[in-house]
């Protein structure tokens, strides 16, 4: 053995590998022996021999040391000498017994601190393999919460001293148990169910023949042996024997899944419907020599298939019966539409609509104008169910009996009248409830539906009316019913649209008439409509007006303030007036007062303007200030205050007008409202009384006001006044114009005075 380390340690030095001859120089030992050596160390997988023509090399092996390949690995990996002792573990054990490996190594197997090598067959398995015989075990770890389970292989081995070893190598199994559990749990839920299913499960043969089926096809009226050997195609009807049979032949040359739908062949009271999914059976070469197959009774799932269909058809034809309700047509010619439309998509008989109409033919030929008694008796003729629209077997609406029906009368009366909204029968020919069973059973009616046409918190606007030779469904049922509120809409909307329609035109007319200017414009201030008025002040024609902004009218110093109005009249809803002028097309001005409000113009948002024209009060205005200053003018020319004043209906006295010498004269403000107040309270109590008398004297006479008399100033000084003034009558109401005179100096004074009294006199 020291011969061997020699050798190795020698290839350790010359990595490019020795020949026999050159470690035998080398060394010192025998041709022979060293041959002898390396062969040993070659079967040990230690040195590796390189050939280089005739010459061997020999240099050590290059490979991954056996624990770094067992560290490699995440199952548990042990070797065992023969005492079955540790001699090497991988870290994943290690890991998992959870001690230091030092305590690992060379101990004996059954003293390791673990429950996997406690089962009795572990210590004849590893016995076995030091024989030479590969063997395993399965081994079940119980915990509390689950079960862990491993497979160990006892595989044999030597030694570098060529010494027996096992090799311990455990796997984790656990989930392969667990599959293989499921599947024979799985195994044993498919023969349970196999043998209780609803399906039923057969087999073909290459030729297409039975060749099992499941007992359930008694429930068809057949025994297992009634299609025992028989070809497949016979258990399925003449209506899809060829499809099927068509698949089948692709199923048998290809292989694969396939799924069938299809009748059963000799089906009584309406047709048994299955659904067949198979799968093709191969033998060795991959040749199919077989089908397996389940079958499923799918008729119900056809029958409701039918009937999604059918509602899905009616879904549709209802939707065009709405849509029709929509388009720009009269009334009539709607109910029209939605009869015929009813008739094509519910297959009915016939369908008719009735509204509530004043009656219009009681002196004119109605048959049901005489009857005067007993439950078809017309009694309302405010009230009469007029016939609009007829559709399938009777088209015409003239029609003598049902043209016009009485309300309360009848069935349809009856509808209209009542509180319940709608009348079903699905046995026309016996309900009692119909009046002409005769009628129903000569023609073959089964059914009649009729609902009221009646809008949310309306009154009954009429009667919607199908006669069919079919049941209705409850699905019909719904959508019918449905139909009877759209119809119910439609004609309140076209009641509000006629009632609109006229109020508009009433309003447009009041509008066009109206003195005062009206104009709409909207969010881009571009006019929309202008009143006949306004035309006629602008000078413009009202159709040139509109598509023209606002603004060009306005004078330029006033637009600033339109602008910024129209902006807080959008943000804030300012509705407040205001005055501007505006523009003519000769250029001349009016002054108007602009007051605005929103509305919706055709469906759109806008603002409505009415203009008030108050240029002629502002002329006035003018005047009366140019009067006043001139009045002003020519009284400040007169030594005396001149006032005008007026009579209320309760006799008092107020004023009008005070002229600005009453502050010299008086002492006193010429504000018209305190001045008769202020001056009352001027006179000296002792001609106060004489003073007030003077004036009532004078409004009940209508003569001439005369009063002379002391006054305090505000100052304190008295003076002497004299005051005269003559009442008018102007617009039913007493205008009192009067001077009053200071006194005090009489000779200046005098004069004045004497020509006033003349002036009022006249």
């Amino acid at each position: 053995m020291d011969d061997i380390c020699r050798i190795k340690d020698l290839l350790k030095k010359d990595r490019k590998g020795l020949n026999i001859r050159e470690i035998s120089e080398t060394l010192k030992i025998n041709r022979n022996s060293v041959a002898k050596l390396l062969d040993i160390l070659t079967a040990k997988e230690e040195v590796e021999i390189r050939t280089y023509g005739r010459s061997k090399i020999y240099c050590l092996a290059q490979r991954v040391p056996l624990s770094d390949l067992m560290n490699l690995s995440k199952n548990f990996i042990l070797t065992l000498d023969e005492d079955f002792r540790v001699v090497q573990a991988n870290d994943a054990f290690i890991h998992h017994i959870d001690i230091p490996k030092n305590k690992v190594l060379h101990s004996l197997l059954i003293d390791l601190p673990t429950d996997l090598f406690l089962d009795a067959e572990i210590v004849p398995a590893a016995d076995a393999a030091l024989g030479g015989m590969e063997d395993y075990r399965e081994v079940c770890i119980k915990s509390k919460t689950h079960d862990i389970w491993y497979k160990i292989t006892f595989t044999p081995t030597r030694f570098q001293d060529l010494s027996r070893g096992v090799i311990l190598f455990l796997e984790n199994i656990t989930e392969r148990k667990r599959i293989e559990n499921a599947l024979r749990d799985s195994e044993e839920k498919y023969r349970t169910l196999a043998e209780h299913t609803c399906d039923i499960l057969y087999s073909l043969d290459a030729e297409g023949c039975i060749t099992y089926i499941g007992p359930q096809i008694s429930r068809y009226g057949h025994t297992q042996g009634y299609f025992l050997s028989q070809p497949f195609y016979r258990f399925i009807s003449s209506e899809d024997c060829e499809e099927v049979s068509r698949h089948f032949r692709k199923h048998f040359s290809f292989g694969g899944k396939i799924t069938n739908v299809f009748r059963k062949a000799g089906s009584h009271g309406g047709a048994i419907w299955f659904e067949s999914n198979s799968i093709s059976q191969r033998d060795d070469t991959g040749a199919v020599t077989g089908i397996y197959g389940v079958l499923r009774d799918i008729t119900e799932r056809k029958m409701v298939e039918a009937e999604n269909a059918k509602i899905y058809q009616w879904q549709e034809g209802f939707n065009r019966i709405l849509q029709s309700l929509l388009t720009p047509v009269t009334l009539d010619e709607k109910f029209r539409i939605i009869a015929d439309s009813v008739v094509s998509v519910f297959s009915a008989d016939f369908c008719r609509i009735w509204l509530i109409e004043r009656g219009d033919l009681c002196n004119d030929g109605c048959m049901h104008t005489g009857v005067t008694e007993g439950p078809h008796a017309c009694h309302f003729r405010d009230n009469c169910l007029h016939l609009k629209a007829s559709s399938g077997r009777y088209a015409h609406i003239d029609g003598h009996v049902h043209r016009r029906i009485p309300y309360g009368a009848y069935k349809i009366g009856l509808l209209a009248s009542g509180d319940e909204s709608k009348f079903l029968t699905n046995d026309a020919p016996h309900d009692p409830r119909i009046h002409d069973h005769g009628w129903a059973r000569a023609i073959g009616l089964e059914s009649f539906a009729g609902y009221q046409l009646k809008p949310p918190g309306g009154r009954s606007l009429g009667v919607f009316a199908i006669f069919a030779r079919h049941r209705i469904s409850p699905d019909e049922d719904t959508m019918l019913e449905g139909l009877s509120r759209a119809i119910s809409l439609a004609i309140q909307k076209d009641v509000a649209d006629k009632a609109l329609k006229e109020s508009e035109l009433f309003n447009r007319g009041l509008v066009e008439n109206l003195p005062d200017y009206i104009a709409v414009y909207g969010e881009d201030g571009k006019l929309l409509y202008v009143n006949p008025a306004s035309a006629r002040a602008l000078g413009y024609d009202a159709d040139t007006l509109v598509g023209t902004h606002v603004l060009t009218f306005v004078a330029e110093e006033y637009r600033d303030t339109v602008i910024s109005r129209m902006a807080s009249r959008r943000k804030a809803g300012d509705m407040s007036s205001y005055e501007i002028d505006v523009v003519t097309k000769s250029g001349a001005r009016r002054s108007v007062i602009v007051k605005g409000a929103p509305l919706r113009y055709r469906s759109n948002p806008a603002i409505l303007l009415l203009l008030i024209d108050i240029t002629g009060r502002k002329r006035a205005e003018d005047a009366l200030r140019k009067s006043e200053h001139q009045l002003d003018a020519m009284a400040a020319n007169i030594p005396g205050v001149i006032c005008r004043g007026h009579v209320t209906p309760d006799g008092t006295l107020g004023f009008d007008y005070i002229s600005r010498r009453s502050r010299e004269i008086l002492g006193l403000d010429n504000d018209p409202v305190i001045f008769f107040a202020r001056a009352i309270e001027g006179i000296v109590p002792e001609d106060r009384e004489r003073f007030l008398s003077s004036i009532q004297h004078a409004i009940r006479n209508k003569s001439l006001w005369e009063f002379e008399g002391r006054y305090i100033k505000p100052s304190g000084e008295t003076i002497r006044v004299d005051a005269v003034g003559s009442p008018v009558m102007e617009n039913g109401q007493f205008i009192f114009d009067g001077v009053i005179f200071d006194t005090t100096d009489r000779n200046r004074a005098e004069p004045a005075r004497e020509q006033s009294k003349t002036s009022l006199r006249e």
